[in-house]
């Protein structure tokens, strides 16, 4: 009987040893079809994903004459992830100037300047600049232009008040002339005229 327990323990000995072995060998296989999955599959997949929430719009961005006279509005394709990123982008764009073929309009924004954030506050735009935009050599007429323009791209947004911050912070005059302490009033979008 004895010899009989012998070879039994021996047996599940084995069968243990070699269930074990196979299921390591398992783990093992998970393993590296996970790592493969994850190193070449989710990238790309990532990738495609990205492209798919990739948005092109159509915004209206607002430029001043050569001479500061007048404010005429231009409409532009840009592309966004969310739709909520749309009022940074359309700044963004505004700043990079009207582009090729508007040679009658000039950006008054100077180079360098950083849209910071746009965020909701009770219905009200706070748009927060970099420092930079201090250096904006504009005179009056040039910062009213400025600030209108600003306003009303933010208009199309849903937003009547826009409020100008500077990394952050409500000023009480962004470039020496106007008042910023307090939001500014859009005004009708159909007082303007579209360049096309």
């Amino acid at each position: 009987m004895n010899v009989f327990f012998k070879h039994l323990i021996i047996i599940c000995i084995l069968v243990i040893a070699l269930f074990g072995c196979g299921q390591s060998n398992k783990n093992s296989t998970e393993k590296s079809n996970k790592e493969l999955t994850e190193s070449t599959i989710s990238p790309k997949k990532q990738e495609a994903d990205k492209q798919e929430t990739v948005v092109k719009e159509n915004v209206y961005l607002y430029f001043s004459d050569v001479n500061l006279m007048s404010i005429k509005k231009i409409q532009k394709e840009v592309t966004v992830e969310s739709k909520d990123d749309l009022p940074k982008v359309a700044i963004e764009a505004w700043i990079e100037g009207p582009g090729p073929g508007y040679d009658d309009l000039a950006g008054v924004v100077p180079p360098g300047v950083v849209v910071e954030y746009v965020k909701d506050v009770a219905g009200v735009a706070h748009v927060s600049f970099s420092k930079e935009i201090k250096n904006a050599n504009l005179g009056s007429s040039g910062e009213l232009a400025l600030i209108e323009q600003l306003s009303m791209i933010l208009q199309q947004f849903g937003f009547s008040k826009t409020q100008i911050l500077i990394e952050g912070s409500v000023v009480e005059t962004a470039l020496g002339h106007v008042d910023t302490s307090k939001p500014i009033i859009a005004k009708d979008p159909g007082a303007y005229e579209l360049i096309k």
